[in-house]
């Protein structure tokens, strides 16, 4: 397996179901506190795995000693991509970081994000409609960095695979409320820069996008009064709005970061984590292809391996004996919304998903399970995550037996 690391963020609740601060939870290995000032959320990360039994068991270590710490403090985790309803413990001191946030989301409703990456940019402060969201990303060692972004861009629909709330302030807003918050704003209009996902021609193009919305919104939060030296200690390109990926440069290896799903319970991260990684080892052995039945092949200069399909001769998005062929970008717009707002039951969607390599019967979103409710009330919303703090509870137990017996 390609190296492959894996990030997930969960919720902090007390013995109620109220949102609590993190504390010492956080303070462990692999095990961190969001960096946004939001008190209520924790990270576990695995270091780069080699192997798909090696993530699993640094992941399900990781979340185990993180219940064990959240236990001891009289806390719970919980695998919900949205507070449901509810105000998550925020740090709301102001200061730089917090001018900062909110011209970032200022910039998102006024369209500043042109780049047209494929998922709009965060909406506007308030805790339970975007910026606080639980997500999940799954990492992988950068090798032919052009084609795995673009593959990588080509699997955002995957997300529909890991739904985990339907809600945001109570109200059903979408299968996948996490990613209709970071594509709308407050009051549910698309944003000006919710454009068709485009594939790039090299990691300098995609970097030059990122930085071009970078520049706009740091010189904006410079003419709001912030202090030039907050910009650059607190922003960073990939931070402004979201996209579905990131270059992780810095990281030991280089990685790429796909953000596109939610946290979810931690056996379906894990299959998914693994999936992702196994298309991604295809890039190794072949080629990528643009295009498919029925459309025009994209033309992006001279594309080397990354051909444009024109074969006529089968379904856009599929792995092939030679490699990948990918849709268009603007059919994986349409996926995208399909997997926001039908989810996986969008046959469409589905059809794609299987094409790419995903085991569809394997998933079972929470947001499925927990939609059918127009609203769900305070008192509802923390029984929600006491719920799925026991389910979460017991995935982990069930996953740390079955390690424990495949190593007897």
């Amino acid at each position: 397996m390609i190296n492959t690391r894996l990030e997930a963020d969960y919720w902090v609740v007390d013995s109620d179901g109220d949102f609590a601060p993190a504390g010492s939870i956080a303070d462990t290995e692999g095990i961190a506190a969001e960096k946004r000032a939001l008190a209520s959320l924790v990270t576990v990360t695995t270091p780069s795995c080699e192997s798909s039994s090696a993530l699993r068991q640094a992941f399900v270590a990781r979340l185990e000693a993180a219940c064990e710490r959240a236990a001891d403090a009289e806390r719970r985790l919980v695998p919900l991509a949205t507070p449901i309803n509810g105000d998550p413990v925020v740090d709301r001191s102001g200061g730089d970081r917090t001018r900062l946030q909110r011209v970032i989301d200022d910039a998102a409703n006024d369209g500043a994000d042109g780049s047209g990456t494929g998922l709009g940019a965060e909406p506007g402060s308030n805790a339970d409609r975007g910026p606080y969201c639980a997500g999940a990303r799954v990492c992988v060692e950068q090798r032919s960095v052009t084609d795995q972004l673009n593959a990588l861009l080509a699997l955002t629909p995957a997300l529909a695979l890991v739904n985990t709330s339907p809600y945001v302030g109570g109200d059903r807003v979408a299968v996948g409320a996490r990613t209709h918050c970071y594509r709308t704003r407050l009051g549910g209009t698309r944003t000006h820069s919710d454009q068709p996902c485009r594939y790039v021609d090299s990691a300098a193009d995609w970097t030059r996008r990122l930085e071009e919305r970078y520049e706009r919104v740091a010189d904006r939060a410079v003419d709001n009064g912030v202090d030039p030296a907050a910009v650059a200690d607190h922003l960073e390109p990939a931070a402004v709005g979201w996209t579905p990926v990131a270059l992780r440069e810095r990281a030991e290896p280089p990685m790429l970061e796909w953000r596109a799903p939610d946290t979810a319970l931690p056996r379906q991260l894990l299959g998914l984590a693994e999936d992702v990684a196994t298309v991604m080892d295809r890039l190794r052995r072949g080629t990528v292809r643009i295009g498919g039945r029925g459309e025009r092949g994209e033309s992006r200069g001279r594309l080397g391996p990354r051909e444009t399909e024109r074969d006529g001769a089968a379904p856009p998005g599929r792995v092939t004996r030679n490699g990948l062929a990918l849709p268009r970008s603007t059919t994986v717009a349409d996926l995208v919304d399909a997997a926001t707002y039908e989810g996986l039951e969008s046959t469409p969607l589905v059809a794609y998903l299987e094409r790419m390599g995903f085991a569809v019967d394997d998933y079972h979103p929470i947001s499925a399970r927990i939609d059918g409710r127009q609203f769900v009330t305070r008192a509802d919303a923390r029984e929600l995550r006491l719920e799925y703090a026991g389910l979460l509870e017991a995935d982990v137990a069930a996953l740390a037996e079955s390690a424990e017996s495949t190593e007897s």
